[in-house]
């Protein structure tokens, strides 16, 4: 019996040094060794913050970077109008439509995989709808090394383009960060 408590106890305080964390947000752009040298704007390696002990998201300005204490930095810009093409999927209910760009950059030491990354928007009180447009919307689906960065281009049905939420999460193990205007 003892031996089942000290292993369901190791079990739990295992669990619980698994917990996310939030990030915090920087005015300054991190960039991979991949980025265009238009966009590099600095060649400082970002400082991890303390992990804050809030549950509550990182909430941002568009245009503004998060970093996660892993060293994994997502930069999402102001929401552009965006006009699908009659082959697009997720239009369906929306007269309004953004598109963001969103740039995810790795110093965390390892290969970051980006499938797991999760993002979606709410305008006014109503969920945003995701857009599919080949004219218009990418994916991340390739892993990014140690260093570089990707980019790729979200579009979204949207009940009023003046109020947007976004909600970024880069993985499962990480807590989501939250862009507004």
């Amino acid at each position: 019996m003892k031996k089942i408590l000290a292993t369901l106890t190791l079990s739990v305080l295992a669990l619980a040094g698994c917990s996310s964390s939030n990030g915090s947000k920087s005015d300054s752009t991190p960039t991979g060794t991949n980025a265009p040298p238009e966009v590099v704007a600095t060649t400082e390696t970002p400082t991890p913050t303390p992990t804050p002990t809030s549950t509550e998201p990182e909430t941002l300005k568009f245009g503004e970077t998060n970093t996660w204490e892993d060293n994994i930095s997502i930069r999402v810009s102001a929401p552009k109008v965006f006009d699908p093409t009659e082959y697009a999927a997720g239009t369906e209910g929306f007269k309004y439509f953004v598109v963001f760009t969103i740039t995810v950059v790795n110093k965390s030491g390892a290969a970051y995989d980006p499938t797991d990354l999760t993002d979606s928007v709410q305008s006014n009180d109503t969920e945003g709808s995701r857009v599919f447009d080949s004219q218009g919307t990418s994916e991340l689906g390739t892993k990014i090394l140690n260093g570089r960065q990707g980019t790729f281009k979200a579009a979204y049905g949207v009940a009023n383009p003046k109020d947007i939420v976004l909600e970024v999460t880069p993985s499962y193990e990480h807590a989501s960060a939250i862009w507004t205007s």
